[in-house]
Parts: structure tokens; sequence; C-alpha cells
């Protein structure tokens, strides 16, 4: 059976005999590794409806002391809650509720992959401080191409008679809640989800091949999300995130890139909520026009120099072709399974029109 898997990775891959054998090894650890994330990330989900049941179960007992009973709208009116964020049991219980969402897998990660959070992470100073601003700006203009692809994927599903129904992350109005619900946003959010994607699973990949680790990391992370709405988004932010965290060495980088889209997009809608949905388009893309446009600029001139070239096509690099590798990574248990659940969650989110 060795010497078959090693005499088809020869075929597939046209190596030599002797570089067939460590290919081999770490096609192994990589399948080992892609079923882990996989199954753990399929667990977000589980954990997130097990919690949702808890925190309602909960209520309900808590509303029956106090009332002396527990309807059918009571139950409705307790699950919306977790839709909302305009109370401060509602918002806590989401931060509860995603907490545990994020913790868990972290969890199994972790203790599956036998990994050291503190030893994989790299949670040192930042290199190149300079740097960092453009590093911001090129993520908030990826974040505006993403608000572009995602009209015309829109457009798209138009012409087929289907919406997509996003989630609702309208903000609360309420001065204590205001604060609340940005420090959920912008620093509860961007830790957790950092650590786990461009931290503990970016770096576990790393050794296939930076390039490699970028890109499925950054395609992970936009399935974790659960719908179409957030896809382009994810993905083109965590593409930027990932190259960054490898650049910087750090990912206090990234996690201060991540708060800085999820505030800037906070704070547009509070413009819409002030100002109106025309005003703030207006504003959004006067902003992301202005920040593509540096972005796009700065990018350019770097290109030019021949140090940066080098230094781009390194952290690009991947030790065996990106098709292998993600074909090896997908036809795995783990792996189908998450993506099983990924398409069955981005389905239930269209709606006929």
């Amino acid at each position: 059976m060795r010497n078959s898997s090693r005499w088809s990775l020869i075929e597939e891959l046209d190596l030599p005999s002797d570089q067939a054998e460590h290919a081999l090894q770490d096609t192994r650890r990589l399948r080992g590794m892609s079923n882990v994330i996989g199954f753990s990330l399929a667990t977000q989900q589980l954990v997130a409806t097990a919690v949702v049941l808890i925190l309602v179960a909960i209520g309900g007992i808590i509303q029956t002391i106090r009332q002396g009973g527990f309807t059918l709208a009571d139950l409705q009116n307790h699950v919306q809650a977790f839709q909302q964020y305009d109370t401060v049991s509602s918002l806590l219980q989401n931060m509860v509720c995603y907490f545990a969402y994020m913790f868990v897998p972290f969890i199994l990660l972790t203790f599956c992959l036998r990994k050291n959070p503190f030893a994989i992470v790299p949670v040192g100073p930042i290199r190149e401080k300079r740097r960092l601003p453009i590093a911001l700006v090129i993520s908030l203009a990826l974040a505006f191409v993403s608000a572009l692809v995602s009209i015309y994927v829109d457009l798209f599903l138009g012409l087929l008679h289907l919406r997509i129904t996003a989630p609702d992350f309208t903000p609360p109005t309420q001065p204590g809640l205001v604060v609340l619900y940005i420090l959920f946003f912008c620093a509860l959010a961007p830790i957790c989800e950092e650590f786990i994607f461009r931290g503990v699973i970016l770096q576990s990949l790393r050794p296939y091949g930076n390039g490699f680790a970028i890109l499925l990391s950054a395609l992970l992370f936009a399935m974790m999300h659960g719908n179409l709405a957030q896809f382009p988004l994810a993905f083109l932010v965590g593409l930027a995130f990932g190259y960054f965290v490898i650049r910087f060495e750090s990912i206090w980088a990234t996690v201060l890139m991540h708060a800085s889209v999820n505030l800037v997009s906070t704070l547009v809608n509070y413009v819409e909520i002030q100002a109106g949905t025309s005003v703030a388009n207006l504003l959004y893309l006067g902003l992301g026009v202005t920040l593509l446009a540096i972005a796009v600029g700065t990018v350019l001139v770097l290109r030019s120099r021949q140090s940066v070239r080098e230094r781009f096509a390194h952290a690009l690099h991947a030790r065996l072709p990106l098709s292998f590798l993600f074909k090896k990574t997908f036809l795995t248990p783990g792996m189908l399974v998450f993506t099983i659940l990924f398409v069955l969650l981005c389905v239930s989110g269209l709606r006929l029109i």
C-alpha cells in the first residue's frame, strides 16, 4: 500500500523517486491536519446552536418563575434576540454565544493538532511598524472591493430570482450599548478570529508553503461566516491578513487591521442610521475610492523594486502544486463535512423573489 501510494505520487506530481517519500509523508500529515481543522470548524455551528438552546431554556425558566408561564411567542422572542443588538441582554447573549462559537474550535484545534498556541501564534511585537499604515489602507481598500463584488453577486442572483438574506448587524443607539457593541465587533471578534485563522490554522499550514497557507486560511475564514453576503469580504481581507501576518511576524498587526475594517463598517452603519442610506453609501464610496487609489499606487511603486518582488514571491511560495494540496485537503472527511455544512447554510440563506 505504501509503495502504491508512493508510485501514484511519482506519477501525479512527476517527482523523482527519492523525493516521493518526503512528499508522501507531507501529504499524510496534511490530510490528518485538514481532517482536524474541518471537523473543528464544523463544530462551530453545533456549539452555537447548543448555546442558543441553553440560553433560551434559561430565559424560559426565569420567565416562568417570574410570570408563571412561557408561550410559543415568548420562545420566538428569545430566539430573535440572538439576531438583535438593541438591548443589554440580547447583546450579552450574542457575546456569550460568539465566544463559545470561537473558543471551542480553538481548543479542539490546539488539542488535536498538539499545538501550543503560545508557541505557534506569533504574539511578538510588530516588525517594520512604519509599513503598518499602508497595510491598513490595503485592507480597507480590499473591503471596499469586496462590497463591489457583493453588488455583482446580488445582480447575478437577481437574474435567477434569488436574493441573499444578509445577517443583521444594525448597531444599537443607546450610549452604553454603543460602547459594548464596538468592543464586541472591534475587539473581541478580531482577536478571536485572528488567533484561530491567522494564528493556529495559517501557522500550522506554513510548512506546506506560505502561499497555500494564506489561500486556505482565507478560504476557511470566508466559509466560517456561513453566508454568501460576507464571503467576498472575508475572503479578500483574509488574503491580506494572511500575507501581512507573515510579513509583520505578529498576530497583533492583523488584529489591528481586522479591527479597523470592522470599525469602518460600524461607523458607516451609524451614519446610515443618523443621515440615511444615500449619505452612508456616498461616504463609503468616496472613502473606498480614495483608499483603493492609494493602495493600488503604493503596490505598483513597491512592485517595481526587486527586493519587494522577491519577498512577495517568497511569501507565496508553495512546496507542492496548489491544486494537489487543495485536492488532498478537501477530500478528507472533516473538510467534506465542513464544506457541505457551508453549502447548506448558503442555500438556506437564499430567498426567492
